[in-house]
């Protein structure tokens, strides 16, 4: 069996998105949106948190992925952490390098939890 590179993690995150793409009378009021990402943390830069919900160990390529903006996340929890033995989660050092097939957001400062 493989060893587990990333941790699992489930993000909480007030959906800017959800207001839609119509046009809106000034003095409308959005409904706030929290959703939620349940999946492998397979990245992290200084904006976003990438979570996907697939992974392939021997391939090393992730699908099914969120880009959750940090700034955005109202919660956020680990529920397992990758074996010691396996190299440190990879941060994005380049704003434009995205990761392939992958989206996740985040909030700045966001806490997490310990276990």
């Amino acid at each position: 069996m493989k060893k587990i590179e990333f941790p699992i993690v489930e993000v909480f995150w007030e959906d800017h998105y959800s207001i839609g793409d119509d046009w809106f009378d000034i003095g409308h009021k959005h409904d706030i949106c929290i959703l939620s990402a349940i999946g492998y943390l397979v990245s992290e830069d200084d904006k976003y948190y990438y979570v996907a919900c697939t992974y392939d160990p021997d391939s090393k390529m992730y699908s099914a992925g969120t880009a959750v903006l940090k700034n955005c996340v109202v919660d956020f929890h680990i529920y397992s952490t990758p074996d010691p033995s396996v190299d440190k989660l990879p941060r994005k050092s380049d704003e434009n390098d995205k990761p392939k097939r992958s989206r996740k957001p985040t909030s700045k400062g966001a806490p997490r939890s310990k276990q």
